[in-house]
């Protein structure tokens, strides 16, 4: 059976409270993403490929905090 509160959750109306350490869990997770597309994308991996996965964690982390900012100063100056 479902509960009453399931059913009044509005995910984009009121997010989830991830305030401080839940943010960190993205760093383990863009690492993993990285590591397993440049081991899949290699055909010989190695000591480049870590470096290669390193490179690529670090684009993703950037792009997300420039789409954060983004997001964040849309939702501020609206």
């Amino acid at each position: 059976m479902i509960s009453l509160a399931a059913l009044a959750f509005r995910p984009f109306l009121e997010p989830l409270p991830l305030h401080g350490t839940m943010l960190w869990l993205a760093l383990p997770a863009v690492a993993a993403v990285a590591v397993v597309i440049k081991a899949l994308s290699t055909p010989h991996p190695g000591w480049a490929t870590l470096r290669q996965s390193a490179i690529l964690a670090g684009e993703i982390l950037a792009f997300l905090a420039v789409s954060a900012l983004l997001l964040w100063g849309l939702t501020v100056l609206a």
